[in-house]
Formats: C-alpha cells, sequence, structure tokens
C-alpha cells in the first residue's frame, strides 16, 4: 500500500509471523493523545512521519521515534538544548543536527500550539546508549534520554548497566511552575496530573543517572519491552495501582504548589541507600515548597524501605524559600494493618498531627531548609500517642472575631524580641502580616465569610489558629 495512518489515540500492532507493508507510515496526533505502533512482525515501511501534539508558552522534553529527523522538526521552539554532562550544561542545537534515538532534548519556549512531525526511517530493534559520570560537574552523572520507539517502553525492563533505577520527568504543573515526577516502583504526582508509571510514552525525554563511583554506564531498550498504553498516550504516563506495596505519599502545598515524597515499604529493601530509593532532584524554585526523607545525608523523594517500628521516628526535610502557610497531608496511606496511625510530629512546635483520616498540618515558616523540624511516626491505635489536633492545646494565642468582623488576637505572655501576626486565606495566600508589640491586637481589615489561618510568631516560636468566619 502506498500509505497507513494511525489516528491520534489509535494503537496499531503489527503481530508475529505479519508482515506491514507501506511507503509511508503516517502516526497522527492532536491535543487528546498521539497513535502508537508497535511491530512485533515484519515492518516494510520506507519511511515514517510521527506527530506529537505540542502547546505553546512553556518547554517541551521530547526525543525523536525516527532516524533521520533534524532539529528542523520542533520549528515551534525558540531553541532546541541537550544536557551535555561532561560539561554540566545545556548546548544548543541548530536546525540542520540530526536528532540521536534515545538522547534527550528541549524544545525551549514553544510559541505556538499544534503537532510537530518527525519525518524518517522509524526506530526498532535494539536500542543503547552510553552515559557519562564526570565529577565535579555540575548534575555529575545525570544525562537526559529519551524513548526511542513510537509506543510506550518499559522502564523496568531496560537494560541497565552502571545505571540507577529511577527515572525522573521535568513537567510544568497548573500553578505554571516547573516541577519533577520521579518513578521507582511507584511514582510522584507533583504535576497534579496523575503520577507516573514505569511505562515511559513515545517521544518522551526523562531524567536518568550513573551510579556513583562509576564514570559511564548504558541504557539498553529492545522491542520486547514495548507495548501500547490505556488510556490517550499523551506525554506522561499514568500509574498503575501497586497493590502489594504499603506506601505512604506526603504532600506538602502553599498557594498553587505542591510537592512529593513517597515511604514505601519492600521485603527486598533495605533502611540504607540502595536501589530501592530515589534521590530528590530540587525544583531550585522559592514558589514551590518541597518535601523529601532523609537517610543519612542523602535527601530521597522515594524512600524505599525494610520495614518500621512503633518507636522508630523518620527525618522528614521540608525546604521553602519564601515566608508562607503551608500545610502536609497524607494523600495516600495503603496496604497498612488495621488500627494504624501516621502521625506527623513537628519537632519545632513540640506538637503531634494524626494524619491517618486525610486530615492536613498546617504551618508558617520562613524560608528555610531544614532536616530535623518534622518526622513521621507509624503507630498502632493501642499505643498510648498523646497526639494533638492540628490547633496547638497552648491557649497563650487566643484568636476570635469581633462584631466589627475584625480578627483579634491576645497573646497571653510577654511579647519578646520581633513579634508578628500573618493571616492567610484556605489556599495559603497571605492577607495580612503586622508586627506586634502588645499581648492584644485588633486586625482593622474586616473578613469575609471563610477559612482563615493566623498565625503568630513570638518569643521564637510560631503558633498556628485556625477561624472560620461566618
Amino acid at each position: 500500500m502506498p500509505y497507513a495512518t494511525i489516528n491520534p489515540t489509535g494503537k496499531l500492532t503489527n503481530n508475529a509471523g505479519k508482515t506491514l507493508t507501506a511507503a509511508t507510515l503516517n502516526i497522527n496526533s492532536n491535543g487528546s493523545g498521539t497513535g502508537t505502533y508497535v511491530d512485533n512482525g515484519t515492518s516494510a515501511i520506507t519511511s515514517a512521519n510521527v506527530q506529537q501534539h505540542l502547546t505553546t508558552g512553556r518547554n517541551w522534553y521530547i526525543s525523536s521515534p525516527v532516524t533521520g529527523s533534524t532539529a528542523a522538526a520542533l520549528s515551534s521552539a525558540g531553541s532546541v538544548v541537550y544536557w551535555g554532562e561532561p560539561d554540566g550544561g545545556w548546548i544548543n542545537v541548530t536546525s540542520g543536527t540530526a536528532l540521536n534515538p534515545l538522547m534527550g532534548y528541549i524544545a525551549v519556549g514553544t510559541n505556538a500550539t499544534g503537532v510537530v512531525t518527525f519525518s524518517g526511517t522509524l526506530n526498532t530493534g535494539d536500542q543503547s546508549i552510553t552515559l557519562s559520570r564526570t565529577p565535579n560537574v555540575n548534575k555529575s552523572g545525570f544525562n537526559l534520554v529519551g524513548n526511542p520507539y513510537p509506543s510506550y517502553v518499559n522502564w523496568e525492563s531496560a537494560a541497565k548497566t552502571n545505571i540507577g533505577s529511577t527515572i525522573w520527568y521535568r513537567t510544568k504543573n497548573a500553578g505554571g511552575n516547573y516541577v519533577f515526577d520521579t518513578f521507582n516502583g511507584v511514582g510522584t504526582n507533583n504535576n497534579g496530573t496523575g503520577a507516573v508509571s514505569a511505562m515511559i510514552p513515545p517521544m518522551q525525554a526523562f531524567w536518568v543517572r550513573v551510579n556513583d563511583g562509576q564514570s559511564s554506564g548504558n541504557l539498553g531498550f529492545t522491542n520486547a519491552m514495548r507495548a501500547h498504553e490505556t488510556g490517550t498516550n499523551k506525554l506522561k504516563a499514568p500509574a498503575a495501582n501497586n497493590t502489594a506495596l504499603q506506601v505512604l505519599r506526603l504532600q506538602v502545598s502553599n498557594e498553587g504548589n505542591t510537592d512529593e515524597a513517597i515511604l514505601v515499604f519492600n521485603e527486598n529493601a533495605s533502611n540504607a541507600i540502595d536501589t530501592y530509593d530515589s534521590p530528590k532532584m530540587t525544583n531550585a524554585n522559592i514558589a514551590v515548597p518541597e518535601i523529601y526523607s532523609v537517610v543519612g545525608n542523602e535527601e530521597l523523594v522515594i524512600n524505599g524501605m525494610n520495614n518500621f517500628s512503633p518507636t522508630t521516628e523518620i527525618p522528614v526535610g521540608f525546604r521553602t524559600g519564601q515566608n508562607n502557610m503551608f500545610s502536609i497531608k497524607a494523600t495516600e496511606i495503603s496496604n497498612f494493618g488495621a488500627g494504624t496511625q501516621v502521625i506527623l510530629k513537628d519537632n519545632e512546635l513540640m506538637t503531634e498531627a494524626n494524619l491517618t483520616d486525610g486530615n492536613a498540618y498546617t504551618f508558617s515558616s520562613d524560608a528555610i531548609t531544614t532536616t530535623n523540624r518534622f518526622s513521621v511516626i507509624f503507630r498502632s491505635s493501642s499505643v498510648a500517642t498523646g497526639v494533638e489536633n492540628n490547633q496547638s492545646n497552648d491557649m497563650s494565642i487566643v484568636v476570635f472575631r469581633n462584631s466589627n468582623s475584625q480578627i483579634v488576637v491576645n497573646c497571653n505572655r510577654n511579647i519578646m524580641g520581633k513579634a508578628s501576626i500573618s493571616v492567610y486565606n484556605a489556599i495559603g495566600q497571605k492577607l495580612t502580616y503586622k508586627t506586634i508589640n502588645s499581648t492584644s491586637t485588633v486586625l482593622e481589615q474586616n473578613y469575609n465569610a471563610g477559612v482563615y489561618f493566623v498565625s503568630v510568631v513570638t518569643n521564637g516560636k510560631t503558633i498556628t489558629r485556625k477561624l472560620i468566619v461566618d
């Protein structure tokens, strides 16, 4: 036949023992998704045109599913770059430069919404790439690679020599900030559109890392690792539910941005650093708070552990680049025994919060990176805990609304040093800030009906009260 076409979100499999003959194979894409092709049989295809739908005003991490296409295919981007690990920096790609299979690229600053088309010979068969780890450079050992096929490919089946078991996706969240999604047995959900899985979408670029102590590594894929995936075949696949592992997913939020850390208990993992752990890739953005667990000096976004005990405190790190109101909650608690309680301990305020029922712990913080303020404890309901709810039992701070709909803050202790009051709405936006030197303060702004959090900083302590105005 002169040509064959796979429509957007369509799936075509050439089964073993069969032959698909076409002068041209077109794999199309639109805003709903991209077609995929798996050739388990024999493909007699002269050339292919593979589309990927991109939207304007952002960067896209992308790879080529064909051999012979050039960077000119990404003409809607302001520029095209790849990561030069030996130099620790981005390298520009000219429009006539061939895009290498298995290399990852960034289409920087796309200026039009629509499809880009990769034209050439469809990638199939064994694909491999040699990667490097150069000492004393930025992002030592991190390499940006990409799915070489016009189908999904299974990361967990990939051949890895001196390569870690983690992949990192860079993506844009609903708040317009770039964040990392991480996969290593389970996936983080920092972009807010669904946790990622082992199935890497076609034309998706992602980060991997050569192991510490190694100067090089190799990554390889084969046809047997390819598959179609359910859903719409957009960049970044949704995660399948993992029903066997004990998983705790912690999420920190401020006004419009979230970040996650995951604790996973696996009988094959150790409680030390091993292949079941994924280092934290910082977003380096003051607007995006970050949460992670800590093992030794290592920050982990996914912490694979062998077991836990009711007396074990697992350190939880927190980082923010700006003063704000934040909340921490457990968005997933899976496969723990009946009666298990997940306790978040605030070592600064000496309070504990039970996250088991989906309650969020709300707190204020200055710009800080700390690994000793918070910790997680798993307790049986039969263990006496002394757990407090999100509101401290310390009644030295009293907050109420007066008859003029103004907030009144009474501090029944001496005001010492620099003290302040901040008021936040339910989504963490700061509405009011006022320095104080009196034990009683009236905030003269009128507050409409809603939920507010009043944070008082005094005597080196921060105390937060929740106030409902009706």
